[in-house]
């Protein structure tokens, strides 16, 4: 297994920070652009508080639908926003995730927004949580496949924000 297992992605937008911030964190806007590419996105629970949740499923234009959650566990608005990631089923229950036995079943997410001249660099760390070896080292060996899926989800943001700002 590698040394550093730790995913970090850094990305900048062309938004204030607390306009950034809210995208991440209103449901009504994360509706818009986190899913995978063509794929769409129900929202069955938001809670944007320490221990709240964020359930939904997405469902690829073959049909197939993946549930998922965020379990948020600090907010520092406009800040900062960490929570875990997971995979899970209708009832919110955290499960395996559905292409490998063995992925991690919880991921820590940090993501500090930092203004830079009225725009937002968006520093992203994603690390697993109580993780096995194999576990760590499945985790690792996909880092770029997960890089080139938030490289895809972030485009969708970027386009979110465009719209909004016409």
């Amino acid at each position: 297994m590698a040394e550093n297992p730790e995913l970090q992605v850094t990305r900048t937008f062309d938004v204030p920070k607390e306009t950034l911030f809210q995208l991440w964190t209103d449901a009504n806007h994360l509706k818009h652009w986190w899913t995978p590419t063509g794929y769409s996105i129900d929202v069955v629970k938001f809670e944007l508080h320490p221990e709240g949740a964020f359930h939904y499923n997405q469902t690829s234009p073959e049909g197939h639908t993946m549930w998922g959650k965020f379990v948020y566990k600090d907010i520092e608005k406009p800040d900062r926003l960490v929570y875990i990631s997971s995979f899970s089923n209708p009832d919110g229950q955290t499960c395996r995730a559905p292409f490998h036995p063995s992925w991690p079943l919880e991921i820590l997410n940090t993501l500090n927004f930092i203004d830079e001249d009225g725009k937002t660099v968006l520093a992203m760390r994603g690390m697993p949580v109580s993780a096995t070896e194999e576990e760590l080292s499945i985790f690792q060996n996909a880092r770029e496949g997960i890089q080139q899926g938030l490289a895809g989800t972030f485009d969708q943001l970027d386009t979110y924000i465009k719209q909004l700002k016409s």
